[in-house]
């Protein structure tokens, strides 16, 4: 069972036939007794309900339709597109064979998505963007702190989590406010697994997850907790003394522990999260004004879903309390706590897809005054065939308390066959966070309110086509052109006292992107490669956006045999501008090439299999700076254990 727009199997869909049924596994395979000519129907929270009828015998693939995007049928087939929309996938398996443990290096594993750790969190960039235009969802909630804008990965246990996806692009006509640059998706596991990794420089991690399923549904409860204290050794190059000295890194530990329960039924889903953090604050190198500085985070997020009739009812929340400590008193302390509610409905009529909902944001902290917004939006989904092409089209209106109506369209064009061509346009919009309006030009005389910025276009053509090896193997390749115009973009800027944000009359990123991948049983390869130029327009001055790359790319060859797997990976960064200024080699960071190996040794037991993994990040200890001044451990070394059921 796979999803007709991400080609991602789809767990927990009910199979039900004249003689069983069945639920589908976390992967989307199912294993069902039925006879020639039997009719499959087949239900998933979210998807519309589809029928196969068996006609020979065989593998059976079949795509499900959303219930948001709905098409005149469905149809199975061995392969889906993503209606002309640039996605990449990745499974949390490619990530634990690196030695990851968060969410964070899930996303490390993705092509095209740039990932800057800094001081243990998390930051992202797809095509261009800054980290508060990717809206990052777990199972449909928002993860985005409302104080921010920004989603901390870093505080995701890899435990709770089976995959991801991420869709570039503006999706303001799908997801609203905050997705002007994409949208990244993670989604909850399924398996049972029990695992503990240690690692260079003090770094334990366990995490453990039970799944029992069975004919009504699916439950799933489990918890992780890693530490660290990343006291390693870096070259000061920013020290006063005449020659570079080698310092170890302080302040630099992290502390987090997480718990997460997901259940799930034919007609109702349940997902609880809680997690919390505390980590060092440690600054740039040389300034030792924050070895004493700790941050403590604890986030919640608590989604129900059910179906009422052909209605599909959602509500969430979600609260994040963070609390800054400023050691001995070099800097003051403060906490902030975020708190949202949400509801959604979703029902089809007739080819069209109807969505409405309401939300609320609550911040309140030391420095910020008690403040709240609320929100309501209504959209419409629709996909059709014309002929030989398929086009699919959205429209939401937004209106957030205090801030205009926003209209939010978008269009695709996608036309299937050998090689498949595709052309989408779309809008969208991303109100000032909490953050942005209180810190809005603190230190000017004439304090300038900040609005929303505006995507006026994001464009993409994509081409991509299949080939086979004569049975051996196949072959899929893709590019696309795009380019995203922003009016108004919200951007951080140093003043006389400090950094405060402004609205810069217009933000351009344009380029190209190329992947290829070869799958061949037991073996994949893929290879990726982009080019971007991104620049912020101030009225008077061009000027680059700072930490994208001109050019980025890498490579991973994956092996899965029966009793061992294998990852390698190569990841390019081109040079980039570290400050918001012009062009010149003085204000870039020089290009990069890490290389990241990572081994696992699998042997079946009475109780299951067991799994040994060996992984090297930074094998060529490069050592490269995310963020400017901001020191990396280079080469450092990860061992881990797992026992999981055995593999169906």
């Amino acid at each position: 069972m796979r999803d007709a727009q991400t080609a991602i199997g789809i767990a927990d869909a009910v199979v039900a036939g004249r003689r069983q049924r069945v639920r589908t596994l976390p992967d989307g395979r199912f294993s069902i007794v039925a006879a020639g000519c039997d009719t499959l129907h087949v239900r998933r929270l979210g998807y519309r309900g589809a029928s196969h009828v068996l006609l020979a015998e065989g593998p059976v693939v079949i795509a499900m339709q959303r219930a948001a995007v709905p098409l005149p049928a469905v149809e199975a087939r061995a392969a889906a597109g993503s209606q002309g929309r640039t996605v990449v996938t990745g499974d949390a398996a490619e990530a634990r064979i690196l030695g990851g443990s968060s969410a964070g290096d899930l996303a490390a594993t993705l092509p095209f998505v740039g990932v800057r750790m800094v001081s243990g969190r998390t930051a992202l960039s797809v095509r261009g963007s800054r980290p508060e235009q990717v809206l990052v969802t777990l199972d449909g909630i928002p993860l985005n702190d409302p104080a921010t804008g920004t989603a901390d990965l870093a505080d995701i246990p890899l435990a709770a989590l089976g995959g991801v996806s991420v869709a570039f692009g503006t999706s303001g006509a799908v997801h609203g406010s905050g997705a002007t640059g994409g949208v990244m998706a993670l989604h909850s596991g399924t398996g049972t697994i029990v695992a503990g990794q240690v690692g260079a420089y003090g770094n334990r991690a366990v995490e453990g997850a039970w799944t029992n399923a069975g004919a009504a549904g699916r439950i799933r409860i489990g918890g992780a907790f890693a530490t660290g204290d990343d006291d390693f050794s870096f070259r000061n190059v920013a020290a006063a003394a005449p020659a570079d000295t080698v310092e170890r890194r302080r302040n630099n530990d992290f502390q987090r522990a997480s718990g997460f329960l997901t259940a799930a039924a034919s007609r109702w889903q349940l997902l609880v999260l809680h997690g919390e953090t505390e980590r060092g604050l440690v600054g740039p190198m040389n300034v030792r004004a924050f070895d004493g500085d700790r941050g403590r985070t604890a986030r919640s997020v608590a989604r129900v879903a059910t179906t009422a009739g052909p209605v599909d009812l959602h509500a969430s929340a979600r609260h994040v309390a963070a609390r800054y400590d400023g050691g001995a008193g070099a800097h003051p302390a403060f906490r902030v706590r975020a708190r949202s509610l949400g509801v959604a409905a979703a029902m089809p009529v007739a080819w069209l897809a109807l969505e409405s909902g309401a939300s609320i944001d609550r911040v309140d902290g030391s420095t910020l005054a008690r403040s709240s917004r609320s929100a309501a939006f209504a959209g419409a989904h629709a996909v059709r065939d014309l002929g030989r092409l398929r086009a699919s089209g959205a429209l939401r209106l937004d209106v957030v308390e205090r801030s205009m109506g926003r209209l939010s369209p978008s269009l695709v064009v996608e036309r299937p066959g050998a090689v498949t061509l595709a052309a989408r346009v779309g809008q969208g919009f991303r109100v000032p966070t909490f953050y942005d309006i209180y810190f809005a030009s603190p230190q000017r005389i004439t304090v300038q309110p900040l609005v929303p910025e505006r995507v006026a276009l994001d464009a993409e053509v994509r081409a991509s086509a299949d080939a086979g090896c004569g049975g051996v193997c196949s072959v899929q390749a893709a590019v696309s052109l795009f380019e995203r115009r922003t009016h108004d973009a919200i951007v951080w800027f140093p003043g006389n006292v400090g950094w405060s944000p402004q609205n810069v009359p217009e933000e351009r990123a344009r380029g190209g992107e190329v992947q290829v991948a070869m799958r061949r049983p037991g073996v994949t390869a893929k290879a990726w490669g982009g080019s971007y130029h991104t620049m912020l327009w101030d009225g008077f001055l061009e000027m680059r956006t700072p930490y994208v790359p001109y050019w980025a790319g890498g490579g991973v060859i994956n092996s899965d045999g029966e009793h061992l797997s294998t990852r390698i990976q190569v990841t390019y960064t081109g040079r980039r501008p570290f400050v918001t200024g012009p062009a010149i080699a003085e204000l870039e960071l020089p290009q990069v090439t890490v290389v990241a190996l990572g081994i696992q040794r699998h042997q079946a037991t009475e109780r299951g299999l067991l799994t040994i993994t060996l992984s090297v990040d930074d094998l060529l200890d490069v050592r490269p700076e995310f963020v400017r001044r901001y020191p990396t451990a280079g080469r450092r070394w990860t061992a881990g254990l797992s026992l999981s059921p055995r593999r169906p």
